[in-house]
């Protein structure tokens, strides 16, 4: 049986809590853009996440029309690396929005590389932001199996995603879990 997760549609999205009010959302991917990953001096990698923190500005919290904003990061956005001002983009981020959902793409719960592991970060600064912290998992293809459910199936999922809220069951901060994205997710296998 399917239960109800967030289900983020795209990068800008309109997004439906499943019993929830909807919502607005922010997918941060600055990993994304060709020039995050050049190789090149610590300094201008630097600046570039320097620069990305200050697009957070214009997170539309206040024009939301009454709607809560979330935002989805990645898993590294409270990683030291990244440090501006003496806070992390993850702290920056959370101080903006009412809620985030953390792209934790692994396909196993448990474990030095799991979705547990890489989430402690987020779960302990949306406690102490008092902002719930939603983790996602990915449903679509990829070129590495470990980010993604795609090869494991529905169950699978299912079996990791239950073993991940009956860990952080009481835990502050945790807000449930999310998939990403609708498409893949429909079309999983059982």
């Amino acid at each position: 049986m399917r239960r109800p997760h967030l289900l983020v549609t795209c990068n800008l999205m309109i997004v439906l809590l499943l019993g929830s009010p909807p919502g607005m959302g922010d997918q941060q991917a600055p990993h994304a853009l060709w020039v995050w990953s050049r190789p090149e001096p610590g300094l201008a990698r630097f600046a570039r996440a320097h620069n990305f923190s200050r697009l957070l500005v214009n997170v539309p919290t206040d024009d939301a029309g009454g709607l809560p904003v979330w935002a989805a990061i990645p898993f590294w956005f409270d990683h030291d690396t990244y440090r501006l001002d003496g806070r992390s983009l993850l702290e920056q981020v959370i101080e903006r929005v009412d809620g985030i959902v953390v792209m934790a793409y692994r396909d196993h719960a448990v474990g030095s590389d799991g979705i547990l592991r890489h989430t402690v970060g987020e779960l302990v600064a949306g406690a102490a932001a008092k902002r719930p912290v939603m983790i996602g998992v990915q449903t679509a293809a990829d070129e590495l199996d470990k980010l993604t459910f795609c090869e494991e199936g529905a169950a699978a999922m299912e079996r990791e995603l239950d073993a991940l809220r009956e860990a952080l069951s009481g835990i502050p901060g945790f807000g449930g879990t999310a998939v990403h994205h609708f498409d893949s997710y429909r079309r999983l296998r059982p």
